[in-house]
């Protein structure tokens, strides 16, 4: 009874020891599995990392076997998930020998990208497995959703934006071009031009081409369509009055060109309106053209009370003498009188500069100017206006007395 107590223990102890040893090869894979004789090693796999688009990757999955298989074995390549699970696995190529080597396998198409895949043999008859010593990388290339704005019309020194949604994207670069998506000068860093969404600005008019070169982790660059983008010139707006300063009270009449619509600071949408400024003023007007393009430019009207006589004047007087006209004027005092000036107007309003006249700057007699108007008989209307203004050393102008004949 000694003995056979003695026996039985033998064969627990043996029974658990083979026990031992299968278990810790099935989950340390230290060993391949044994299953009467038959053992897979699967090989080192070649050719990782591997890049998976849109079409399947060809990858062989090399074993070495020892042991006698049965009749029909099937050998079956795995692949894991990308942290090297096999709970749920994917088949990926087949073999029908009992002896070595080498299962034709297939990465299948859109497989996520990773860094921890595994491939593991299984063989049918019997049943056994083996992992591959090799993990996987597997890299998806760049591809390219969506573009927006791939035919804009700006105006000059506004911003075209450019824009489009890649998916795997590692990198953007964009290129400007001549209607091609290859080759091209690149943009360097600026406005975004290594980000999906590229700026641009330029002042000069022209039809400009773009595209985005998309740089996904398999090393590919993936080219966008073109863009294009056609730069309108800005028209050119220009302001003009009858008069640089006006006399308190008068009124002026400021005329706009270079579009086809305005907006004036006082809310007028003429291309012309009538002013009558009591102060020194500017007006500004923005003007589009057929492009919806805008330019704005201003105008400073001049304003001067003209009855504030800085100079002691005694008369201003003309007189007709055909063909000309004889203007005289006489002063009493002159301070700081750099120059009188003798405009003309047809209409009393609007007076336009004819003749300077040196002044004395400061003196306390009696002077007596004249100057003859030669070119009056070139006005053909039955009154002249003339005005005289003083201009000072610093700059400041002031009106004086009218006169008509």
């Amino acid at each position: 009874m000694k003995i056979k107590s003695v026996y039985k223990f033998f064969l627990v102890v043996c029974y658990l020891l083979i026990i031992n040893t299968n278990m810790k090869g099935i989950l340390f894979n230290e060993k391949p599995e044994v299953f009467g004789g038959a053992v897979i090693t699967a090989q080192v796999i070649t050719g990782t990392p591997f890049c998976i688009g849109m079409s399947s990757v060809a990858v062989p999955v090399p074993y070495h076997v020892s042991g006698a298989f049965g009749a029909g074995n099937v050998f079956t390549a795995q692949l894991s998930n990308s942290i090297g699970s096999f709970a749920i696995p994917i088949v990926i190529g087949t073999l029908t020998s009992t002896t070595t080597g080498t299962i034709l396998a297939n990465i299948p198409a859109g497989t996520p990208k990773g860094t921890g895949y595994l491939i593991r043999v299984v063989s049918s008859n019997p049943v056994t497995t083996s992992i591959s010593p090799t993990t996987l990388t597997i890299n998806s290339p760049a591809s390219i959703l969506t573009q927006s704005f791939t035919a804009q019309s700006v105006c000059a020194n506004t911003t075209a934006n450019l824009a489009l949604t890649a998916q795997n994207a590692t990198s953007y670069q964009w290129y400007s071009n001549n209607n091609s998506n290859s080759g091209g000068t690149s943009e360097g860093i600026l406005n975004g031009a290594q980000t999906s969404s590229f700026s641009i600005q330029t002042n000069i008019s022209g039809v400009y081409y773009y595209y985005c070169g998309v740089m996904g982790s398999c090393g590919t660059m993936v080219p966008s369509n073109v863009y294009t983008v056609n730069v309108n010139a800005l028209p050119i707006v220009q302001i003009l009055n009858s008069v640089a300063s006006l006399c308190l009270g008068d009124t002026d009449t400021l005329t706009a060109s270079g579009a086809i619509s305005y907006l004036w600071n006082t809310s007028a949408t003429t291309n012309t309106i009538a002013i009558t400024p009591t102060i020194t003023t500017t007006y500004n007007v923005a003007g589009t053209d057929n492009n919806g393009c805008v330019d704005t430019v201003s105008i400073t009207q001049a304003v001067t009370d003209c009855t504030t006589l800085p100079i002691d004047l005694l008369f201003f007087n003309a007189k007709k003498q055909q063909p000309y006209v004889n203007l005289v004027w006489a002063t009493i005092s002159q301070t700081d009188n750099a120059y009188f000036s003798i405009e003309r107007s047809s209409d009393g309003k609007n007076f336009l500069e004819i003749k300077k006249v040196a002044g004395l700057r400061n003196s306390e007699d009696t002077v007596i100017y004249t100057y003859v108007d030669t070119t009056a008989n070139q006005i053909n209307m039955p009154i002249i206006y003339y005005r005289l203004s003083q201009t000072d050393f610093n700059g400041k102008r002031t009106f004086f007395l009218k006169s008509l004949i």
